[in-house]
């Protein structure tokens, strides 16, 4: 048996670590080797060391002796914390063998795990064990991926991290009628701040479910994919700061959410900013997506500024995704219920914009709206991203104008998708969507 075979080694009562001195003793040695090796070696590692990798290792003439990198990698506990258990209609024995999985656990000691399942069909009954052995380390998850449509059995098994998930901190749920059935079992999560909320659904078969027990009075971070009426969890959520919201269904009456302390905001509807109301806003990105052939300008634009005037927030930045600027035309002119107004009637959008990013399937015809919009603000800003289609771009006019506001304190880009780096970046980030 060559070194670099790793057997599972059953845990003995001796062999325990104590959380805290394993989590620094397995820490800042191996990284710090670690830093300097490839990612083709630490690929060959893990092949190498995982049993159920070893039918897709293959040893070619150029590649580096492994023989230290691999001590790195068994003495470090974090390079091991992440276990998927993956399958689709399989046998959990086939996607996963349990010696690999205790193998894996053995090598990340104490260290917090970041765990996902992803299980579809009766796979339980002769898998037990495979779950038993992640179940027993349920007070170590401190990331938890729950997706598939799993039956009754698994439930059963998982209702049993019930009260020990003391480290747990993001949690990711497909939520639906298959698992009602645990709704209660994430109650207690003292360090659970982070949740992602999946409602997959057919518009005709829509569906109120009942709200998913988790401790939402703590959470500051929330993501709703195709979520039906995510208006119930929100109003539990009174710290939240960061939101995003995509694709759900807003119920009709639904009354007013207050957020006191939400800071970035993305939607991809913006009829989810009918029932919102932010204060302390500071970065709004909406994608409008796939929504553009049906666009209802008299019903769904007013949305925006109606929101900004109700929430009375200092935006710093405002991210427009795939929209049309014939449609946007009455946001930036302030339209609202028929009447024009002009938007340097809201000073939550005057005094305290520091980036915008526009991208649009249709500019060219409305380039000046969109010019002196900017203009109004350039006080404020430093950074301009706007990207139009090139079947339509931007007229050439506007176009050299914007270019022409570029100074030390204000980065202008268009017509360009790259990514920036360097001081801005942190800008770019606070613009992108929280996907």
């Amino acid at each position: 048996m060559s070194d670099t075979e790793i057997q599972p080694i059953e845990r003995s009562a001796d062999s325990s670590v104590a959380g805290e001195d394993s989590r620094d003793s397995s820490g800042s040695a191996g990284f710090t080797a670690l830093g300097r090796v490839s990612t083709e070696i630490l690929c060959e590692i893990f092949r190498s060391t995982l049993p159920h990798k070893r039918q897709y290792h293959r040893v070619t003439h150029n590649t580096p002796p492994l023989a230290d990198c691999t001590q790195c990698a068994l003495g470090d506990a974090l390079l091991w914390t992440t276990v998927e258990v993956s399958c689709l209609g399989l046998q959990l024995s086939e996607c996963y063998p349990l010696a690999a999985l205790k193998t894996q656990i053995l090598r990340s000691k104490n260290a917090p795990l970041d765990v996902t399942f992803i299980i579809v069909g009766r796979s339980c009954a002769h898998n037990s064990s495979l779950l038993e052995v992640l179940i027993r380390e349920s007070h170590r998850w401190e990331r938890l991926d729950l997706g598939g449509t799993m039956d009754p059995e698994i439930l059963l098994v998982l209702a049993r991290i019930r009260g020990r998930l003391q480290l747990l901190k993001y949690l990711e749920i497909q939520w639906s009628p298959n698992v009602l059935g645990i709704r209660d079992i994430f109650g207690v999560a003292p360090q659970l701040q982070r949740v992602v909320l999946t409602q997959n659904h057919h518009d005709d078969e829509a569906e109120v479910l009942p709200i998913l027990s988790v401790p939402w009075s703590q959470i500051t971070h929330l993501h709703a994919w195709d979520f039906i009426g995510v208006s119930r969890v929100l109003c539990q959520t009174k710290i939240l700061v960061e939101c995003t919201l995509q694709n759900g269904v807003v119920l009709p009456g639904t009354p007013i959410v207050l957020l006191p302390r939400l800071r970035r905001l993305s939607v991809s509807d913006n009829k989810f900013l009918e029932f919102l109301e932010t204060p302390s806003l500071e970065y709004l990105f909406i994608d409008f997506g796939w929504r553009l052939d049906n666009f209802d300008t008299e019903n769904s634009v007013p949305y925006v500024p109606a929101f900004l005037r109700r929430s009375q927030c200092q935006l710093k930045g405002l991210t427009l995704y795939n929209c049309c600027l014939a449609n946007l035309n009455p946001i930036l002119r302030g339209h609202t219920n028929g009447s024009t107004t002009h938007f340097q009637d809201l000073p939550n959008i005057d005094g305290s914009l520091e980036s915008i990013h526009f991208t649009f399937d249709v500019a060219s015809c409305h380039s000046e709206s969109l010019y002196n919009f900017i203009v109004g603000r350039r006080r404020t800003l430093k950074l301009l991203s706007i990207w139009a289609d090139s079947r339509s771009p931007l007229s050439p006019d506007v176009k050299e104008r914007l270019l022409a506001l570029r100074s030390d304190d204000l980065d202008v880009l268009l017509d360009d998708a790259t990514r920036w780096s360097g001081p801005l970046a942190k800008l770019t980030k606070d613009m992108e969507p929280m996907y």
